[in-house]
């Protein structure tokens, strides 16, 4: 085959974007390491090729840059230099390499859950009848699983599976009183574990309708099966009750009393619960205290706490903070810490978030201290260039600028973007949260008002805003900024006059 300078570049590109180096470079340099030494296995590959291909791959992970991949010289290095150029043979290399990359993240990921590992062997032992060997290995199992302590998010599975292998072996060996025991235990499991993914699931569907989507869930099968379920009955199992409780707080109803039940049940059960339940309870609890009627000030200190809470989990568990709770953490921060707390805060944590969303996301948050410091001009300027980072991101860009463009005093911006806004947010509401929407729609109702009483105060309007803005169950969007425009408007009246008193 011929290789053109076109050809070339073309290969290169491929090979760029392939899924193979795509899989690679998410791999860690000791997961690059134990990968070749998985592809010199003979028990998992056999090709001499094959392995050659994949040390090559290693040597130049995880940069992977253009030249370093261009098939042509990879097909060279590891066939010789004497031997032409076959696409074809370049292609299958690639392709074995990538089912050899995805059995390596399936041997790997065994080795990370033993457990799963232990119950693969011990349903080999059942079904080849080695009954003894059998029996130690689900009593080893058993022992394994009460040490847990119901600490891990699969364990009433891991449970259920084990009965289920205790169970058939019983009934090879006919041992009908400790078959009957086991089946009970076997019922008793399925539903932990039932009340356990129900309330987890019912509390993530519903938390999204606040924070996320207008996406209609199906929950009235879910919300009677709630009012069936006994607590007292599941004392003993910390993950259920604390489930339950977060489905509890969940419900639109939910009171003081039902935070409070879950806040102490989290902290008496925290020794003996996942981290993934904790930091789904903390997103909860901070949902509930957002969408309160009225947050005070320790209120947002605790909010505060909770979002903390969960970058410290995700920090011990090694992994990138989520966008959106940096962005939160970044606003409530503002209001309970200051600005110099929130810029430490952004600087010790912009590496944690994805590169892929990073800089729009850190964008974002500057252009929100600019807009909280009242350089609005600043703001006005950063947000014009943003780039998409999120996908309701103009719905994070377009309503901020709205309101520098209203502290400005530049109307005809204002108005333009008002009118854009408004006919976007109706075409595009099944896309925002209905709380998300409704607080947009009200702040797009009354900041015309607030611009016309900017311009023309007089104390009927001045009283008709405060009232709707003070009024808790009213939604805004910036609700505390926009009460705060309003004060300043009559603190200028108060001040003009009392200069024109002094002439």
């Amino acid at each position: 085959m011929i290789i053109t300078p076109i050809f070339r570049l073309q290969y290169r590109l491929f090979m760029k974007k392939s899924k193979l180096i795509t899989l690679l470079q998410t791999f860690s340099d000791k997961e690059m390491k134990r990968f070749v030494e998985f592809a010199q296995s003979p028990y998992f590959n056999k090709s001499k090729n094959l392995s050659r291909f994949c040390e090559l791959l290693a040597k130049i992970h995880p940069e992977f840059s253009e030249d370093s991949i261009a098939k042509e010289r990879l097909y060279t290095e590891v066939f010789g230099i004497g031997k032409p150029y076959h696409d074809a043979t370049m292609r299958n290399l690639i392709s074995d390499a990538m089912s050899l990359a995805e059995n390596f993240l399936v041997q790997a990921n065994l080795e990370l859950a033993p457990m799963e590992a232990e119950l693969y062997l011990a349903r080999e032992l059942v079904m080849r009848d080695t009954f003894r060997l059998a029996e130690k290995k689900l009593s080893d199992i058993d022992a394994a699983l009460n040490q847990l302590n119901h600490s891990q998010g699969f364990y009433y599975q891991w449970r259920i599976l084990y009965y289920r292998l205790t169970d058939y072996l019983y009934y090879k060996q006919q041992k009908i009183d400790h078959r009957n025991r086991t089946l009970q235990q076997k019922l008793n499991n399925i539903f932990c574990n039932f009340w356990l993914d129900m309330f987890n699931l019912y509390s993530v569907m519903v938390n999204l309708n606040k924070t996320t989507t207008a996406h209609s869930f199906q929950l009235k099968e879910a919300e009677a099966a709630i009012k069936l379920f006994n607590p007292a009955r599941y004392e003993q199992q910390p993950q259920i009750i604390v489930a339950y409780y977060m489905a509890c707080l969940s419900d639109a109803n939910a009171g003081w009393d039902v935070f409070l039940d879950l806040h102490n049940a989290i902290k008496k059960y925290r020794q003996q619960l996942g981290t993934d339940i904790v930091i789904r309870a903390n997103v909860f609890m901070a949902n509930y205290l957002v969408h309160s009627s009225h947050i005070s000030p320790d209120a947002r200190q605790l909010l505060l706490d909770l979002y903390l809470d969960n970058v410290t989990l995700h920090e011990q568990r090694k992994e990138n903070i989520p966008a959106w709770l940096f962005d939160v953490i970044t606003d409530t921060g503002y209001w309970v810490k200051g600005e110099a707390w929130v810029q430490q805060f952004i600087n010790r944590y912009e590496s944690h978030i994805l590169p892929d969303v990073r800089e729009g996301w850190l964008m974002y948050a500057k252009a929100r201290l600019y807009f909280y410091r009242a350089n609005y001009t600043e703001t006005i300027a950063l947000l014009a260039v943003s780039t998409p980072f999120h996908e309701q991101y103009y719905f994070y860009t377009r309503p901020l600028m709205l309101y520098a463009y209203f502290a400005t005093g530049n109307y005809d911006a204002f108005t333009t973007l008002l009118d854009t806004l408004k006919h976007t947010l109706s075409r595009r509401k099944n896309e925002l949260a209905p709380p998300k929407y409704q607080a947009i729609k009200n702040s797009l109702a009354i900041l015309p008002k607030m611009f016309k009483l900017k311009n023309n105060y007089t104390p009927a309007l001045y009283a008709a805003l405060q009232t709707e803005l003070e009024n808790p169950e009213v939604r805004m969007h910036y609700k505390t900024w926009l009460q705060q425009q309003l004060a300043a408007m009559k603190q200028t009246l108060k001040t003009q006059r009392l200069q024109k008193t002094r002439k």
